[in-house]
């Protein structure tokens, strides 16, 4: 697949932190950036259930961001915008 050439396509990452205690870091994160926001809540949701934490409610915060939360865990996902030019060689 070759990335789009449009200067506003986003890329999106899931990241899920612990909601209680001293945040030392995410408890699990995208290794790879996902093209939608759709296939990146995809992912969250399927650490979500494999890690058995039970229900998470959404928030859309803008169209770059969007929050998920229980009692014990957030869940982000955080756009960003491709960088100008070509990839460097």
């Amino acid at each position: 697949m070759t990335a789009p050439q449009d200067k506003e396509t986003r890329i999106w990452a899931a990241m899920i932190f612990p909601a209680q205690g001293e945040v030392q870091g995410a408890v699990q994160a995208s290794k790879r950036v996902h093209w939608t926001k759709e296939s990146a809540r995809a992912e969250a949701e399927r650490w979500i259930a494999e890690m058995k934490l039970g229900p998470i409610t959404w928030y859309a915060i803008d169209e770059q961001v969007m929050i998920g939360r229980n009692h014990k865990h957030y869940v982000v996902l955080r756009s960003a915008l491709l960088p100008d030019g070509e990839p460097p060689e």
